[in-house]
């Protein structure tokens, strides 16, 4: 009976402290997630409310800290915001400009054979830095860098940590990461920065750099952005507004 009893509690400990996504929990939060980002497309599409653009990235994040939650994951395991190192941060620091650079001649390559419909991005852009810098920024910049690490290199990759090696574990997630974008176009330009940030993540074992590389990508991003909207020169918006992971 006492070794019936031990084993129960046993079980239990290990139920209430576990600390990482299975390979079935990550799927289902992904499909989930990848529904939810349909679902919300089409609202865009059909209304245009402001709110959307706001509440979206929220739900990004919202979706995997509520499933970690439910299922008695450890929070501070799936979803790490320890120090870092200076190493590390310098490592992650360089690699975000070098990633930009990286990605102008892939585009060069690449979009001959995935042209982009004719003002798809621009007019997404267009429509929403029309609402003001403060909701465009935090659209397109902050609340994207946050939630979508808290979905991908915190949910995802702490579940491929335990399953996969290195290497497979930064490739796996930086693909699913990817293909979150749907566009065609926009799957290889978020694939190369999701390998950089997940290599950091991996690395580093922290959320502080991923988000920090992310905020600093789509910032660099959005300034230029911003610029071509304010002092518009009668052409487009620069194409680059589909590097934007």
């Amino acid at each position: 009976m006492n070794a019936i009893e031990h084993r129960k509690n046993r079980l239990q400990v290990s139920s209430a402290t576990k600390r990482a996504p299975s390979p079935v929990e990550i799927l289902l939060v992904y499909g989930v997630t990848l529904a939810y980002i349909v679902g919300s497309g089409k609202l865009f599409t059909l209304s245009e409310p402001r709110w959307v653009n706001i509440l979206f990235p929220i739900g990004l994040g919202a979706i995997p800290l509520i499933f970690a939650k439910v299922r008695g994951m450890s929070l501070s395991a799936v979803f790490p915001f320890a120090s870092v190192s200076r190493r590390y941060s310098i490592r992650a620091l360089l690699l975000v400009p070098g990633v930009l650079i990286a990605l102008l001649p892939l585009s060069r390559i690449l979009t001959p054979y995935m042209p982009v419909k004719e003002g798809t991005n621009q007019s997404t852009m267009a429509l929403i830095f029309s609402n003001g810098f403060f909701y465009a920024f935090l659209s397109i910049v902050l609340l994207p860098a946050v939630s979508e690490e808290i979905l991908c290199r915190g949910f995802i990759l702490s579940g491929l940590r335990s399953v996969l090696g290195k290497w497979e574990s930064i490739i796996v997630c930086a693909a699913l990461f990817a293909v979150l974008h749907l566009q065609l176009i926009r799957i290889p330009f978020a694939f190369v920065p999701g390998l950089a940030i997940s290599y950091i993540a991996w690395e580093s074992r922290s959320l502080v750099l991923p988000i920090t590389m992310h905020f600093l990508h789509n910032g660099i991003l959005f300034c230029i952005l911003w610029a071509a909207y304010r002092f518009p020169t009668g052409q487009a918006m620069p194409f680059i507004s589909i590097f934007c992971p």
